[in-house]
C-alpha cells in the first residue's frame, strides 16, 4: 500500500511538473510545446480541479496564439471556459484578452457562416459593447432586434462612456422601420439620446482631461450617427419629410462614401417609388380603372426613383461590404427594375454572406 501511494505520489507530482512547464511553454512563445504538456496534463485524468484549470488555461492561451482554424479558436474558448468553471478565481485577464484578439482576427477573415459563432464566442469572452457591437454588425435582419438591442442594453449598463452603440442604435432604428413600426423607431432614438446626453454630462462634469479629449470627438461621431437615424425616421413623416430629404441630401454631398448616407438616401428613393405604385394598385383594388395618361408619369416616377436607389446602393455595398441592409435593400431594387442578371449576382452574395 505504502508503495503504491508512493507510486500515485510520483506521478501525480510529474503531472503537475507538465502543467508548470506548460506555463513557461507559454511565457516563452513555445506553444507548440505549451500544448502538448498541457494536453497531456489533461488526458492524465489525475489533476486536481486547481491543477487541471491551469492546465486548460496555458492550452487555450497557446491555441489562441498559434492556430488560425477557427474551429481551433472556438477549441481554445471551450478550454477557457472549462477552467474557469473549475476554477472561477483563477487569474485569467491575460489569456481572455488573448482570445479576444484572436477571435476579432479570425472573424475578419472568416466566411460568413462562420464569422457569427467566432463573434458570438468574443461576446461570451469579452461581454461589452464594441463585442455586441461587431455581432449587431454581422446579425442577419430576422436577429437585427435581438443582437443590435442587446448592444443598447450593454451600453445602458456600461460603467464608462461607449459611443460605439450608436451605430447598432442606428440599424436598430432602420430595422424597425422597415418592419412597419416607426413609434419603436422613435423610442429606440429617445433611449440613445437619453444615453448620449448622460455620458456627455458626465464627461463634462469630471473636467479636461485626456480621456476626455478622446471621449469628445467619439461622442460628436455618436451623435452624428444617431442625428442620421433621426433623419431616416423624419422621411416617414410627411411634415418632415422635405426638410429631412433636404439634410441628407446635403450631408451626402458632403460625405458621399458614407454607408450610412448612401442606405438612407437610397431607402428614401425605394420609399416613394412603392408609395406611388402603391396608389396605383389602391385605386384599381378600388375598382377603379386608371387611364394611360395618368398611369404612366406614376409609373415613370417610380422608376425614376429606383433607378436614382440603384447607383447610390452599389456604391453603399462597394464601401461596406459587409452590411446586410444594404445587400437586401439592392437586391429589392434589381427585382423592381427586372435586372434579373444583376440580381442573381446579388442573390448570390447574399446567399454567402448569409450562411445558405
Amino acid at each position: 500500500m505504502t508503495l503504491l501511494l508512493l507510486l500515485l505520489s510520483t506521478a501525480s507530482a510529474g503531472v503537475k511538473r507538465d502543467v508548470r512547464d506548460a506555463e513557461e511553454a507559454v511565457r516563452t512563445g513555445d506553444f507548440g510545446i505549451a500544448h502538448r504538456l498541457a494536453t497531456r496534463a489533461v488526458a492524465s485524468g489525475r489533476l486536481p480541479p486547481a491543477w487541471e484549470a491551469r492546465a486548460l488555461l496555458a492550452r487555450a492561451e497557446a491555441d489562441a496564439t498559434r492556430e488560425t482554424e477557427p474551429a481551433a479558436v472556438l477549441g481554445a474558448v471551450e478550454d477557457y471556459r472549462r477552467a474557469l468553471s473549475l476554477e472561477p478565481e483563477l487569474p485569467a485577464a491575460g489569456v481572455q484578452t488573448v482570445l479576444a484578439n484572436a477571435l476579432l482576427a479570425r472573424a475578419r477573415e472568416a466566411s460568413p457562416e462562420v464569422r457569427p459563432a467566432l463573434l458570438e464566442a468574443l461576446v461570451g469572452v469579452r461581454d461589452d459593447v464594441p463585442a455586441r457591437a461587431l455581432l449587431c454588425d454581422a446579425a442577419p435582419p430576422e436577429r437585427v432586434e435581438a443582437a443590435c438591442g442587446a448592444v443598447l442594453e450593454a451600453a445602458e449598463r456600461a460603467e464608462r462612456p461607449e459611443p460605439g452603440f450608436a451605430r447598432a442604435a442606428q440599424r436598430l432604428v432602420l430595422q424597425q422601420l422597415t418592419s412597419g413600426d416607426p413609434s419603436r423607431a422613435t423610442d429606440t432614438l429617445d433611449r440613445s439620446h437619453a444615453l448620449l446626453d448622460t455620458w456627455r454630462a458626465r464627461v463634462e462634469a469630471a473636467g479636461p482631461d485626456e480621456e476626455a479629449e478622446l471621449l469628445g470627438p467619439a461622442l460628436d461621431r455618436a451623435a452624428a450617427t444617431l442625428e442620421l437615424a433621426r433623419l431616416t425616421v423624419d422621411l416617414k413623416d410627411p411634415a418632415r419629410a422635405g426638410d429631412a430629404l433636404a439634410a441628407l441630401e446635403a450631408r451626402l454631398a458632403a460625405s458621399p462614401e458614407d454607408p450610412g448616407l448612401l442606405l438612407a438616401v437610397a431607402r428614401l428613393h425605394v420609399d416613394a417609388a412603392t408609395r406611388a405604385r402603391q396608389g396605383l394598385f389602391e385605386r384599381e383594388r378600388g375598382g377603379a380603372e386608371v387611364p394611360p395618361a395618368e398611369r404612366t408619369p406614376i409609373e415613370m416616377a417610380a422608376l425614376d426613383h429606383l433607378v436614382k436607389a440603384r447607383p447610390l446602393l452599389e456604391r453603399a455595398v462597394g464601401v461596406s461590404p459587409t452590411s446586410l441592409d444594404a445587400w437586401l435593400a439592392l437586391r429589392t431594387v434589381l427585382e423592381q427594375l427586372g435586372d434579373l442578371e444583376a440580381l442573381e449576382a446579388v442573390q448570390t452574395e447574399l446567399d454567402a454572406r448569409m450562411g445558405r
